[in-house]
């Protein structure tokens, strides 16, 4: 089995390795418009308007059956953890610095010099989060996102994640969770907490709440969105005994403690219906696009192997022929992450 410590459930998962493990490489497929499942952008710039635009109807540039991540031109290595983002991506390497790419908007990819010590990551839409060793966080992105309004003296955190909107949320060492940003809340008295989620890829506005989920420490979980004016919240029925959690746009997806998977939200496309005899699961991810209610959720099992489920970018999604020895995966609106740590595996999916 392959044995992992989850650091922090969201609709981009990610997840840390266990201590001493080996770090791998990334393997990305899907979405690739902006270079998120290969770490190269497909396109050749031009001010040709005709030529640009028959390069992004080709499909063959604007999506990647399998392929292994390289950022300037060279094989990612020694990766710990992934995170998938609305349209860019962060990885860890095993010395605990950061590695981004994908779209630069906002100069999401640009790492702040000197990040190190690193422990835990998210990647939303224009901005990312670093958890530091000694519990501090560091944001960076867009100019003006209030949601890098770090509070000051924030410390003693052992998870962080990007939410929708300008919105961070964070989980201290005594179970509670903190939010800052454009108008995220927390509920009143949430406590015991031992993983949050969220999806950074939802729409913001005041009929359409950001959502998030979190894991409690008697195996139960919250569920609460928030509008710019308002937080609800509810206990998810049916579920006691959950020990990871992921979010998406439109559906949520849970581990219970005999490793089968519990599923909730919006039912399209039979995004809850999980394929019979689905069981030894160790991490699940999920994304999707909330408009149109789109969505797909993706399962590792112990044995290494993925298993998906629904629909990404309207059709049924895959998982790249031959992929194993996978340790962590990652899910963003149109594309999927995984890090295998077989170096032939690596190999076979190598751009040429």
């Amino acid at each position: 089995m392959h044995k992992m410590i989850v650091i922090i459930f969201l609709g981009s998962v990610l997840k840390t390795l266990g201590s001493g493990a080996p770090g791998g490489w990334v393997i990305g497929w899907g979405d690739n418009v902006a270079g998120e499942a290969t770490g190269i952008c497909p396109f050749v710039f031009s001010t040709n308007q005709d030529n640009m635009l028959k390069q992004y109807k080709d499909m063959s540039l604007r999506t990647s059956s399998g392929a292994t991540v390289a950022v300037n031109r060279q094989p990612l290595t020694n990766i710990i953890a992934i995170s998938a983002g609305v349209s860019h991506c962060l990885a860890l390497k095993g010395d605990h610095t950061v590695v981004a790419w994908g779209w630069n908007g906002g100069g999401k990819t640009v790492i702040p010099a000197g990040l190190t010590n690193v422990v835990a990551l998210s990647a939303g839409n224009m901005h990312s989060l670093a958890l530091r060793q000694d519990g501090t966080v560091v944001g960076w992105g867009q100019s003006g996102n209030e949601a890098l309004n770090i509070p000051a003296g924030l410390n003693k955190m052992v998870a962080v994640t990007t939410a929708c909107g300008d919105n961070s949320l964070a989980l201290k060492n005594d179970g509670t969770v903190v939010g800052w940003g454009q108008s995220v809340k927390t509920p009143l008295g949430l406590s015991n907490v031992v993983a949050i989620a969220t999806d950074p890829n939802m729409y913001l506005g005041i009929n359409h709440p950001g959502q998030a989920l979190a894991l409690k420490r008697d195996g139960t979980v919250v569920e609460f969105v928030w509008t710019t004016q308002s937080v609800h919240s509810r206990i998810v029925e049916g579920l006691t005994d959950a020990v990871a959690i992921a979010t998406g746009p439109v559906h949520n997806l849970a581990i219970r403690k005999d490793g089968t998977v519990f599923c909730w939200g919006f039912n399209g496309n039979a995004k809850l219906n999980p394929p019979a005899g689905l069981s030894n699961v160790v991490s699940v991810a999920v994304s999707g696009t909330s408009f149109p209610a789109d969505g797909y959720s993706l399962a590792l099992k112990s044995d290494g192997q993925i298993v998906a489920g629904s629909r990404m970018n309207s059709f049924p999604v895959t998982v790249p022929e031959g992929l194993s020895n996978v340790v962590a995966i990652a899910a963003g609106p149109n594309y999927c992450l995984a890090i295998t740590t077989n170096r032939a595996v690596a190999e076979r999916f190598r751009q040429h």
